[in-house]
């Protein structure tokens, strides 16, 4: 039997009463791989991540991590479980690139809040993996685009998850920063991450992700391994327009009619 780490049942949310963003969602999210949530914008990606994470609280419907309901978790033990990579978030100081990436060892500081040895090494390992330690003392406003998304990804591994959530991670990257952070998510699943990404982009789901969530309106349209769901008619169904899906060397790509 397959090793599900995330469910979710008849999840409804929104943020009016008389606007449904998520509208009775399921799906589950085996442990150990990469999950691509494909759909185009205003599908309710974003606020499917918030509500797993515990951000947003569903109307109705059952969240289960590792087989237990997610409201039985504190705030603090969802924090050790789950990382979120946001899209963008703003940056009020002038941290440096150390400095940030440190906030996410807070849910295992102790008492007094404040950071002991084994934070920084930490912080050292994870800068030194995805090759942002010659950047530790930059101000992260001095960041480019690649770098700074980086180093969401940065302050989300060092809280050590088992899950981590990533929305749109490569979105307004160019073709290197975004190849450099799809492989960085190979690199995770290797190391026992389970890996969830919202996109708008097939291709990004095409090059890194075992199992593909296809969302329209709220809903699951389809689910399953990405060979199955990645096809012309499904994407087509998805998008609302004729896409087609070739293959190209040995590899699916996807094209407008």
């Amino acid at each position: 039997m397959s090793n599900i780490v995330l469910s979710m049942t008849d999840l409804k949310f929104g943020y009016t009463e008389n606007r449904s963003v998520l509208n009775a969602l399921s799906m589950q999210v085996e442990a150990g791989t990469i999950t691509a949530i494909l759909g185009p914008n205003g599908a309710g990606k974003t606020t499917l991540l918030h509500t797993i994470l515990g951000l947003l609280k569903p109307q109705s419907g059952d969240i289960y991590l590792n087989n237990t309901p997610i409201g039985n978790f504190s705030h603090r033990q969802l924090s050790r479980l789950i990382g979120l990579v946001p899209q963008a978030e703003t940056i009020p100081f002038n941290f440096s690139v150390f400095e940030y990436v440190l906030l996410g060892r807070t849910p295992h500081m102790g008492i007094f809040n404040m950071p002991a040895k084994q934070d920084f090494k930490v912080v050292n390992q994870v800068l030194e993996t995805l090759d942002l330690i010659k950047l530790k003392n930059r101000p992260m406003p001095e960041l480019s685009g690649g770098e700074r998304q980086m180093a969401l990804v940065a302050r989300a591994l060092v809280q050590q998850p088992s899950v981590l959530l990533l929305d749109e991670p490569t979105s307004h990257l160019d073709l290197s920063n975004t190849g450099a952070i799809l492989r960085v998510l190979k690199d995770l699943v290797k190391n026992g991450v389970t890996v969830v990404f919202t996109t708008h982009d097939p291709q990004a789901a095409i090059y890194s992700a075992d199992h593909l969530i296809l969302m329209q309106q709220g809903k699951v349209l389809a689910a399953g391994a990405l060979d199955e769901i990645m096809t012309s008619e499904k994407l087509s169904q998805t998008y609302g327009t004729k896409v087609l899906v070739e293959e190209v060397n040995n590899r699916k790509v996807v094209l407008l009619s």
